[in-house]
């Protein structure tokens, strides 16, 4: 591998995103629109635990492909577990932030 190719993977694993500036203001509507947040560099001062956070991890991993690791970084989640736990407790919360949270998420991702 030349290399040119070599770092362009590697800039592409730090990255956020794999595509055009399009789908970058894209991502940040969702952080702004549903989330109400000014960017993926608050979204990492939340606590791990925050519903806001847990939306942001459902919504990644339910709509992308990437590993626990990848968000874990990304998402400063601390533990591996963190990711599981925030998935299950937002994709099972029946309480109306949740609910109302989702249905953000959604409508603006689409």
């Amino acid at each position: 591998m030349e290399g040119e190719d070599k770092e362009g993977l590697k800039a592409l694993r730090r990255g956020w995103f794999l595509g055009g500036e399009e789908f970058l203001e894209r991502l940040e509507g969702v952080v702004k629109g549903a989330l109400g947040l000014a960017g993926i560099k608050e979204v990492k001062r939340l606590r791990k635990n925050d519903k806001r956070k847990q939306a942001l991890v459902w919504l990644v991993k339910s709509r992308t492909v990437v590993g626990h690791e990848w968000i874990l970084d990304r998402l400063e989640m601390g533990h591996r577990s963190n990711v599981t736990r925030a998935m299950a407790e937002f994709r099972n919360g029946g309480d109306r932030e949740t609910r109302g949270l989702k249905a953000k998420m959604i409508t603006c991702s689409d």
